[in-house]
């Protein structure tokens, strides 16, 4: 019998998933090197290659100490161990990668600054003390700086910087945290710093460029800083005054801001670091993925009150990079973050276009020279019913690698608002960055050059795209150019397949929930309101709400006063046009003693007109659960525009009392079933004329808001009884709602029901691509199913 422990031989390990960019290599060589293994480690296309020699049990010993001798990953699998010839190594050493080709590694995101980074940048006594772009292993740019792939530094933005002889030392050095980071830099030999003033043609670098732009800042102007993934547009959080000058600048009338805090909310005292309170989304916000929380306002804080008007919930985020910590230092206040672009246009990333793109915004520039590569905006999550939910997937989460394959290549482009593309090259699926809305020629521009970036970076030739089955979306119209086979896609079935997707349910039959704003239906109607009893491949209409005509069309989306003319004429019978025109200009008015928001509200000779159109059927025809809530908002709160999407939502959800500490009826519900063969109707009827009899009561608009939430919620737990086989797929833009998404949690819960509620994929429209490549690839399998011949 041969002796295993004197006999040499030898093992390749492959590891796949996120194991790229995280000091991954340098951790297994220090493992073989410890168990005395000789052998290399290489980034491939395919992952982390290893190859091993030694004896067979310190092998194994390799392979079950390896996950715990790993750095944090976001995640990582032994995709297989094979027996290979001896080939006599004598040391254990870290390769330079081959050639990239298709992808099947993730690509890393880009990650916040780590706590060692910070330490590091505070310390008097370390050589980047003050460095505005240090970073290690476990944090800094990766994605945002990435020409092609496996992940090396000769392949990314920081080819431009040669190491100096220190930093060199520690990217040798395997015991050091900066092995083989690719982004390692320091003063001497990374990337610099300048500012450059609107006011005068001078500019200064370092450190002055720091005290200049916190001057900036300082005296209540606008500040333009390049980030990681393209500039931002910063000013003083706690001064309403240059709040207020943003947003004129920006033409950007009260949608929220998100700011930036030096601490976690609550968590510390401003004079020192001790734990003053528990703050149940930290792990969110302190994650290494760093996205804009939307947290609620539990916390006391000197933020002007015009960052996020009328809300109950703040968009917060910690320092991304160095360079921001340096800022909040220098400043101590929170600093307002926003976008660097002027509305309706894409994200600025160049010097040069964010010097003629937001001159007459900026007052100063922070400009540094390394180049972003990828442009990519911050992500934003929100939790619900204790569950991080995605927003928007972008900085530090995508590209976002979903949970199943298909051999097919595969482009989906998804809809017409918050525009993200998903692909699958063979190997791997994954869901790319949010671009935008399809809105602007300059929006369509960055989506042509995101897609075909996207495409090259994961080595990917599509044959096939999936798009909306809307014909005049943009993306539908680009993917009918590009010459491809094309699959049309219903919208809230992609919705659908996105919730199955992250649960991976894509074998099983769910009934699925997609309440949004629009969606072209089957039918040629607008859809929004939608339960389907669906797979992945097909589904039926089960249920839906009661249609009801939008006058106007669009205008109906930016003027929510139609919805609410048409809401009262069906649910409150004979209603005269005087009488709607009297009780709109009474919410108004009660509104606008509230919070100070005039409305220029509609004249009666408008509304008398609107209900013409009505009343005659006049417009298109929605099932928009969106709808219904911006005209039941408008109704509340006598709400004529809407200066951006969703905002009579976000009020209506805001004003919520959410105690439950006051006894009060129980809005009506209804479910009617139009005929033997259409779907079941939710009927809204009873529940607008209930909101519009407590309007008129004097009740609480706190309660009235919470109550028709209840009713939507208990409405949709009454349609889910119909179907008590199936678990229930929640997706769609209104459950990003979290009172309507843990409402409805809790009515399908008691029940007893499996319920997938909104959760990685974003459930509004910057996940559908995800959804529609899956059922794409669905068609495209069951195309080559056999068919098996029936015998006579």
């Amino acid at each position: 019998m041969i002796n295993t422990e004197t006999t040499l031989v030898a093992r390749q390990i492959l590891l796949d998933g996120g194991v790229q960019g995280f000091g991954v290599r340098p951790a297994i060589a220090k493992l073989a090197l410890r168990l005395q293994l000789h052998g290399w480690v290489v980034n491939t296309a395919d992952g982390v290659l290893i190859q091993l020699e030694g004896f067979d049990s310190a092998i194994e010993d390799f392979c079950a100490q390896l996950a715990s001798e790993l750095p944090l990953l976001p995640h990582f699998q032994i995709h297989h161990v094979i027996s290979v010839p001896v080939a006599g190594l004598k040391t254990f050493h870290i390769r330079e990668q081959p050639e990239s080709g298709v992808t099947a590694v993730d690509v890393p995101a880009d990650r916040a600054m780590c706590r060692d980074c910070h330490r590091e940048l505070t310390d008097p006594s370390d050589r980047r003390f003050g460095y505005a772009f240090s970073s290690c292993t476990a944090c800094g740019p990766r994605y945002s700086i990435i020409r092609s792939m496996p992940y090396d530094r000769h392949d990314t933005a920081m080819a431009a910087f040669r190491l100096c002889a220190a930093c060199e030392t520690e990217y040798r050095d395997l015991d050091n945290r900066r092995c083989h980071a690719q982004t390692i830099a320091c003063a001497e030999c990374g990337p610099r710093l300048w500012f450059e003033s609107a006011a005068t043609s001078g500019s200064c670098t370092g450190q002055d460029a720091i005290f200049a732009a916190a001057e900036i800042v300082r005296t209540g102007g606008v500040l333009a800083l390049k980030g990681i993934g393209g500039y931002q547009l910063l000013c003083d959080a706690a001064n309403a005054a240059a709040v207020k000058r943003l947003r004129e600048r920006k033409q950007r009338p009260s949608k929220p801001f998100a700011i930036m805090l030096r601490h976690p909310p609550g968590l510390f005292s401003p004079a020192a670091s001790e734990k003053v309170a528990d703050w149940p989304d930290e792990g969110v916000f302190t994650s290494p993925s760093n996205p804009i929380l939307i947290s609620e306002k539990t916390w006391q804080n000197p933020i002007a009150s015009n960052v996020s008007p009328r809300m109950n919930s703040l968009g917060v985020m910690l320092p991304t990079t160095p360079l921001h910590a340096l800022l909040l230092d220098e400043l101590k206040t929170p600093l307002v973050v926003t976008s660097g672009n002027r509305e309706s246009e894409p994200l600025v990333f160049t010097e040069t276009a964010a010097r003629r793109s937001l001159e007459g915004i900026a007052d100063g520039w922070l400009h540094h020279d390394r180049e972003i590569e990828r442009p990519v905006d911050d992500s934003v999550v929100r939790v619900i019913a204790g569950r991080p939910v995605t927003i928007r997937a972008a900085r530090g989460i995508a590209p976002l690698r979903l949970p199943f394959q298909t051999r097919h290549s595969i482009l989906a482009v998804g809809g017409q608002q918050k525009v993200a593309c998903a692909l699958s090259n063979s190997r791997q699926v994954v869901l790319g960055p949010h671009i935008g809305d399809m809105t602007s020629t300059a929006v369509r521009q960055r989506f042509v050059e995101q897609t075909c970036a996207l495409q090259e970076l994961y080595g990917a030739l599509p044959t096939v795209i999936a798009h909306d089955l809307h014909p005049d979306y943009f993306t539908s119209r680009w993917a009918a150019d590009q010459g491809h086979r094309t699959i049309a896609v219903q919208h809230h079935h992609a919705h659908i397949v996105s919730g199955m997707l992250q649960q991976e349910l894509l074998d099983e039959r769910v009934l699925g929930v997609a309440f949004d704003g629009t969606g072209y239906g089957t039918d040629g109607t607008i859809w929004g309101g939608e339960f389907l009893l669906a797979t992945r491949l097909n589904f039926e209409r089960v249920a839906s709400l009661r249609p009801l005509i939008l006058p106007g069309g669009e205008a109906a989306i930016r003027e929510p006063w139609r919805v609410a003319v048409a809401l009262l004429d069906a649910a409150v019978p004979q209603i005269a046009a005087r009488e709607i025109f009297e009780f709109l200009h009474r919410q108004a008015a009660i509104t606008d003693r509230l919070y100070g928001t005039p409305e220029t509200l509609p004249t009666l000779e408008q509304i008398r007109n609107v209900q013409h159109l009505v009343r005659s059927r006049i417009g298109p025809q929605t099932s928009s659960m969106g709808r219904i809530f911006d005209g039941v908002a408008s109704l509340v709160f006598g709400m004529s525009t809407a200066d951006f999407e969703g905002a009579p939502a976000m009020f209506l959800e805001a004003v919520c009392d959410h105690s439950e500490s006051h006894p009060f009826e129980q809005f009506p519900d209804t479910l009617l079933e139009s005929s033997t063969t259409a779907p079941l109707q939710i009927d809204w009827r009873p529940v607008v004329h209930q909101v519009f009899i407590s309007i008129q009561a004097g009740d609480p608009v706190s309660l009235i808001a919470h109550q028709f939430h209840r009713a939507m919620a208990r409405a949709t737990g009454l349609v889910a009884q119909q179907f008590p086989e199936y678990p229930v797929v929640l997706s769609g833009g209104c459950f990003q709602n979290r009172l309507l998404t843990e409402l409805t949690m809790k009515e399908l819960e008691q029940q007893s029901r499996r319920v997938v509620p909104p959760g990685t994929i974003p459930p509004n429209d910057g996940g559908l691509a995800a959804g529609q490549l899956a059922i794409a690839a669905a068609i495209l399998e069951s195309e080559e199913i056999p068919r098996t011949a029936i015998c006579a």
